[in-house]
């Protein structure tokens, strides 16, 4: 049932009509101003799809405040902040973080929420700070215990919510990538939408998030977070010998973390 309402989300997504101008989903960084971070997690709605490979990235960010981040406050929600809950530092030390699970709308639908709440992080925060957004999401090309920090300007390999990110806002955010690994046979909706086994949570808890850790707290000190992915350049075309002499034609959130912390 849940993989029948799963697929007949993503049909309807398909068919939504989208304004053909984009929103800009980052500014130009300003040497000048300490980076705000906004770290945002995608997949299916909590609890229903809890524990699922799919919404690794909630499960990333709720590990990330219970064990780690511990100055940070439990995820809660905000008047100002939709469709997901946030959590910010309660002391000033990483006051220019905001963390957010987009656990309210199914995977291929992120680009709204995500955009909504970036336009506003970066509207506020742009006074003081050099705003910048990180998408946590999940990833089956990559083995069960790696991560992976990809570019403002990569591709979204496939992804239907990184597709609906980049439907809406552009590429210009930083991704990382939480490996999954691979389907074992051709049914990827049934594997995505699987919840994680013991053994795999293990690896999760014991392999990954000390990395999630270590490059996050590079990314709060500027680090990867306004790096470009270098598009491959394009095959120029070998022009085909003409057999006549004719010459051819040439024909683009919430207040600040403190206020956030104390609303």
């Amino acid at each position: 049932m849940q993989i029948l309402r799963y697929a007949t989300r993503y049909i309807l997504n398909n068919h939504l009509s989208r304004s053909s101008t984009r929103a800009l989903s980052t500014i130009k960084p300003d040497d000048t101003k300490p980076p705000f971070l906004m770290v945002a997690s995608i997949g299916n709605p909590e609890p229903d799809y809890s524990g699922s490979r799919h919404s690794v990235g909630h499960w990333v960010l709720e590990q990330l405040v219970q064990n780690h981040w511990k100055n940070f406050s439990r995820f809660q929600k905000h008047r100002n902040i939709s469709r997901g809950p946030y959590s910010v530092s309660q002391d000033s030390v990483s006051s220019n973080v905001l963390l957010f699970k987009s656990n309210e709308t199914y995977m291929n639908l992120q680009g709204e929420p995500i955009h909504a709440n970036w336009s506003e992080v970066r509207r506020i925060q742009s006074r003081q700070f050099s705003p910048a957004l990180v998408v946590v999401h999940d990833e089956i090309s990559l083995p069960l215990g790696k991560i992976q920090i990809r570019k403002q300007g990569s591709s979204p390999r496939g992804h239907n919510g990184l597709r609906s990110i980049d439907k809406i806002m552009g590429q210009n955010y930083t991704k990382i990538a939480v490996g999954v690994g691979k389907p074992p046979n051709k049914y990827v909706a049934d594997f995505v939408l699987a919840k994680f086994k013991r053994p795999e949570v293990e690896v999760l808890e014991y392999d990954v998030m000390p990395q999630i850790v270590q490059v996050l707290e590079q990314m709060t000190k500027g680090e990867h977070i306004f790096e470009v992915s270098k598009a491959p350049e394009k095959r120029q075309r070998q022009p085909r010998p003409r057999q006549n002499t004719k010459k051819d034609s040439i024909s683009e959130v919430v207040e600040s973390a403190a206020s956030t912390a104390s609303s």
